[in-house]
């Protein structure tokens, strides 16, 4: 399960009007339900032209024909094939009438279940878990789909699917995102009920800690090992709200250290932007190593604001990724830095697991920084004027 820490406080952060995240799972969104609400659900796999949306079916209700996969030519012994048992109930599943007949149940599933709710009992944070969902064909009873030979732990996602969220928040103001996942990002909207947040990403390999000390030194053996896709976000706007002011909020890491990973945490003083992963050194089999990778998404504006980097795309020259890894473990096999859709896309991968820190810092050897200039920005919504001494205004704002 994925465990975030706090994001250091903002230097001039100020309590905002209280609210409340529900403590429960996010039902979907209709006409009851119109904020804290699962709005639409879509999937793509690699090769399809455009998303499929999904429809969401309460537990119980029929959605197409559920029916058992079609062994290839008879085989009972088919390996493409998962087989999975009933786990705990859940109160639907997102899927398609055509689910089954399109082959989508071979992986031991018939649909989704996107849990949505506050990351715990204590906090505005928000946390989501995508997971697979097996139904009874006889009454259409929705339970956790688990494994056969592990059966606390659900059967994997297909790492194949681009799965895309989207959810009103009401008046949650998102700041940064840390999933486990691939390629997971983040778009900020509005509606006439609020904030929106649309989470996409793809479903990452885990090796699942049954302990906390099995995610520290090299000795640690997964309990499970499974693919899964979920995600903590830190909210800014309440109480208990953390985060680097002025950044836009669509900050995303995605890893698959199931343990122990942070947010993102900022140093002014050293211009570095760093936290951390953890998950057992071998796979279940005890023999396997668990190989890790970690991809931070970065708007260009953040950047900016962060580092006084004004051309992005010298990022690959201007900023530096360091990996740090407890004794045993190696360093990143693979780290690669570009830019996509006006955001620094840092991705490495290939190190060992147990503990590694990642860093981004500013490279000695690049000359080209913004120097920070005393600046008038005013607020685009409230048109609020203030005066910064920084590299660019915030987000939300603009020079006057």
């Amino acid at each position: 399960m994925l465990v975030a820490a706090a994001l250091v406080p903002a230097s001039t952060a100020t309590a905002a009007p209280a609210f409340a995240v529900p403590k429960t799972s996010f039902k979907t969104c209709d006409e009851t339900w119109v904020t804290f609400c699962v709005e639409s659900v879509s999937i793509q796999s690699l090769g399809m032209a455009q998303p499929e949306p999904l429809t969401f079916a309460k537990s119980g209700v029929a959605l197409g024909t559920v029916t058992a996969p079609v062994l290839a030519s008879g085989d009972t012994t088919d390996k493409s094939i998962v087989s999975s048992v009933a786990g705990a109930a859940v109160a639907g599943r997102w899927s398609t009438e055509t689910w089954s007949a399109d082959g989508r149940n071979t992986l031991g599933f018939d649909g989704l279940f996107v849990d949505v709710k506050a990351a715990n009992q204590f906090t505005n944070h928000m946390f989501f878990d995508v997971r697979p969902v097996k139904v009874d064909p006889a009454t259409n009873a929705t339970n956790q789909a688990n494994q056969v030979d592990n059966p606390k732990y659900a059967v994997s996602l297909s790492p194949d699917d681009l799965i895309t969220i989207k959810v009103r928040v009401g008046a949650a103001i998102t700041d940064v995102t840390v999933g486990i996942g691939n390629s997971i990002s983040v778009t900020k909207g509005t509606d006439a009920q609020g904030n929106t947040l649309t989470i996409s990403g793809t479903p990452t390999p885990v090796g699942v800690a049954g302990k906390a000390s099995d995610c520290t030194g090299e000795s640690g053996v997964s309990v499970a090992n499974m693919t899964q896709l979920q995600a903590t976000i830190i909210v800014a706007n309440d109480d208990m709200g953390f985060g680097v002011d002025g950044v836009s909020g669509n900050l995303a890491v995605g890893t698959n250290g199931s343990c122990g990973v942070s947010t993102p945490v900022w140093d002014e003083a050293s211009k570095s932007l760093s936290w951390t992963a953890s998950a057992p050194h071998f796979a279940k089999d005890g023999v396997t190593v668990n190989k890790g990778f970690y991809k931070a998404s970065i708007p260009v504006a953040d950047a900016l604001l962060l580092w006084g980097l004004t051309n992005p795309k010298d990022a690959a020259s201007a900023l530096s990724v360091q990996i740090t890894t407890e004794e045993g473990g190696s360093s990143a096999a693979i780290t690669k830095v570009s830019v996509k859709n006006n955001k620094i896309i840092i991705d490495s991968s290939g190190f060992s697991y147990s503990k590694p820190t990642f860093k981004i810092v500013r490279n000695a050897k690049y000359k080209k920084w913004a120097v920070k200039k005393k600046l008038t920005c005013v607020d685009l919504k409230t048109k609020k004027v203030t005066k910064v001494t920084a590299y660019a205004c915030a987000a939300g704002t603009k020079q006057k």
